[in-house]
């Protein structure tokens, strides 16, 4: 195609400020292009294309005026080294704009994708929850505007005591005229017809096509080129393990890939739908249809609410999820025990599509579908639960959130009208294979049996034979899937059967809660001048430039002319254990290593610089450490061994089982200079 060999204009805005890159590199993310942004590190700055970006800096400035977002966490001491800041201030500013009236559990899932290691998150939650709708003093109050130390049962309440560090009245109000507005430029160029753009990189060529016809051309032609929509899968393989891609084909501008369309029986979900709109449509699908018909739904809620943090489910999609077919995924185990169509493109299917039932059969291997390489996933169709259909998800992971799942499974069982005879049962697991896993021969056994305690023990000893990893989970799953259907179809008065209590106890549902503490300070005397800072909940005095991005740190130093940095070059050898003797060479260094670094100025050893002991005293003991449990690893042993400083010789020589272990006598005096270590 002749336009892949023209470069386009990507334009985009930043903080109200029109941005035209002429020569846009798609390895290039957000994250390098801005110095920072919440999960910029995942948006490729060509996908900007038409958008408007607000960062920390836009929203406010101690120069203008503070946004309340900024003034709240500020003097709720809920930014002591600011590494988290923006990243906390932007997600509670994007809450704003979606709900001007959150709720605590809202801003709980807004910020479970921010990570803060200073603050114990309860002085940031305490500058947010004053944006809730409903009054709440305190964290650990009664939720009725009460604080804990007004209640009987806590700590004596005394006069001089006080746990507020400012007054509402004395902050900014939350004003919607403040926000920036979204570019007229930009919403003219969506109104003009589509074009396909293309970005040339060093090593990477971007195209985004003009529309659907479009895109299914260009895998047609490149059918090797990955289609790229969330980037939350291809990223993090192209900037933590160099991945190229030499031609990357964007779908996230596709219209058809984006659109939800319900049915009478169902709904249509685009491929490109990211994880964040799907829960989002499904949750107001399923107060409008009612428990019984949108099941499948509450069953995919369940898991969307643990899969990531909201600002990778803003991002993730629906179709990539399914197709990089790893089974720690949880979506396909779901989909699948709920027979979904996938709606597939090509150019060579002559009626344009195709559909395919998901099922453990569409997976051929870990990380491969059975797609063919020009085809393109489409949309899902998502069909409501009939009568007497019960579904349900699980998963267990290390952690509840933000934790790829161990094992993960998708049930569905279908009865008899009016009865607890088992019509259709599909079990799949995921994580227990190098795909999806269907119990076919547990399903294919309980068909046409009651569901009571005689099926849970022998469809129990059926996955025990033919389940052959992990099974503690497979079994428990299953056990859960019996008691939830069994408690449903009782409230239907069917096979009524006496649960013993301890039963329920594994249907006890696990409760999302907003991190909990609270703070007093004593009050200082009337007296004391208010020039006296001593005993007063002061903000420091960086506070207000970290919540602004105003505040420079070391990273936004400019480089001068001239300007040398230094980084250690580690051994390629994890035994590389070295002893002075007379006349002993030691082994050149390997100065190929400078290849690997933008415009190398010179290598020194650590002999050639005299080992600065402030340098090597903070991190030698350390990489010794590391280079010792390689060694043990190399040769079969545990990586837990005991190693004390000082880091001696002798020490070094026991940690790592060597060659010289068994060679030289622990009782033998060596006479030659002390080893040394290379790392």
């Amino acid at each position: 195609m002749s336009s892949l060999s023209v470069n386009s204009e990507l334009v985009f805005y930043i903080n109200g400020k029109k941005i035209v890159e002429k020569n846009a590199d798609p390895e290039e993310m957000l994250l390098a292009y801005l110095h920072w942004s919440v999960n910029a590190c995942l948006q490729p700055i060509c996908s900007l294309h038409g958008a408007a970006v607000v960062t920390i800096e836009g929203i406010g400035s101690t120069k203008t005026k503070l946004h309340p977002v900024q003034e709240h966490i500020a003097k709720a001491h809920g930014s002591q080294c600011w590494f988290c800041t923006p990243g906390m201030v932007m997600s509670m500013y994007t809450l704003l704009r979606n709900n001007p009236q959150p709720t605590m559990e809202d801003i709980r899932e807004t910020l479970g994708g921010n990570l803060c290691r200073c603050t114990g998150y309860r002085p940031i939650i305490d500058g947010f929850k004053t944006f809730c709708d409903t009054r709440i003093s305190c964290q650990n109050g009664d939720g009725n505007g009460k604080c804990c130390m007004e209640n009987s049962n806590s700590h004596n309440y005394e006069s001089d005591i006080s746990g507020e560090l400012f007054s509402m009245d004395e902050v900014l109000p939350l004003d919607p005229t403040q926000d920036l507005i979204f570019p007229p430029e930009l919403l003219i160029m969506r109104k003009q017809k589509a074009e396909q753009l293309c970005f040339q990189g060093e090593k990477v060529r971007w195209i985004s096509p003009a529309d659907l016809k479009d895109l299914i051309k260009l895998k047609a032609e490149y059918s090797n080129a990955p289609l790229l929509v969330g980037n939350t899968t291809i990223g993090p393989k192209m900037n933590l393990k160099g991945t190229v891609h030499p031609l990357v084909i964007y779908g996230g501008s596709i219209p058809e890939l984006q659109a939800v369309k319900w049915r009478n029986n169902g709904v249509t979900v685009g491929a490109g739908c990211s994880l964040s709109v799907l829960k989002d449509i499904l949750l107001r699908g399923t107060e409008e249809l009612g428990p019984e018909k949108s099941r499948v739904y509450q069953a995919l809620v369940q898991t969307l609410q643990c899969l990531a943090g909201k600002q990778i489910r803003n991002m993730a999609s629906i179709g990539g999820n399914i197709l990089s077919a790893n089974p720690k995924y949880d979506l396909s185990s779901i989909l699948a025990a709920a027979e979904c169509t996938l709606h597939i493109v090509s150019n060579a299917n002559a009626n344009g599509a195709r559909e395919i039932c998901l099922s453990e059969e569409f997976f051929t291997d870990c990380g491969k579908t059975a797609l063919r390489p020009d085809e393109i996933l489409l949309a899902i169709d998502i069909a409501h639960s009939r009568p007497w259909e019960f579904v349900s998800a699980f998963r267990q992971s290390q952690r509840r959130e933000f934790a790829f799942s161990i094992v993960n499974a998708g049930m569905r069982v279908v009865f008899r009208h009016n009865s607890n005879v088992v019509e259709n049962l599909d079990i799949f697991y995921g994580g227990v294979g190098p795909t999806l896993v269907k119990a076919r021969h547990t399903c294919k056994e309980l068909m046409g049996r009651k569901w009571d305690e005689k099926l849970l023990v022998e469809g129990t000893q059926f996955l025990e034979e033919e389940m052959y990893y992990r099974k503690t989970l497979v079994l428990r799953f299953f056990f859960k899937f019996y008691m939830q259907v069994l408690l449903e179809i009782q409230q239907k008065e069917v096979g009524m059967n006496d649960l013993p209590l301890e039963y329920l106890s594994a249907l006890k549902p696990f409760k999302n809660e907003v991190p909990q503490g609270n703070r007093s300070f004593q009050l200082v005397p009337e007296t004391q001048s208010s020039s006296d800072p001593v005993g007063r909940p002061n903000v420091h005095q960086a506070a207000l430039q970290q919540v602004t991005g105003e505040a420079v740190y070391y990273d936004d130093i400019p480089s001068v002319k001239g300007e040398l940095f230094v980084s250690m070059v580690t051994s390629t050898r994890s035994n590389s254990v070295y002893f002075s003797q007379p006349n002993y060479t030691f082994p050149k260094l390997n100065t190929n290593t400078r290849q690997r670094i933008n415009n190398p100025h010179a290598i020194y050893s650590s002999k050639g610089i005299g080992e600065p002991s402030v340098f090597f005293g903070c991190t030698l003991f350390f990489a010794i450490k590391e280079a010792i449990a390689a060694a043990r690893r190399e040769r079969g042993l545990s990586d837990s061994f005991p190693f004390s400083s000082p880091a001696t010789a002798e020490k070094i020589r026991i940690a790592c089982e060597d060659c010289f272990t068994r060679m030289i006598p622990l009782d033998r005096k060596v006479k030659t200079k002390p080893w040394t270590i290379n790392v």
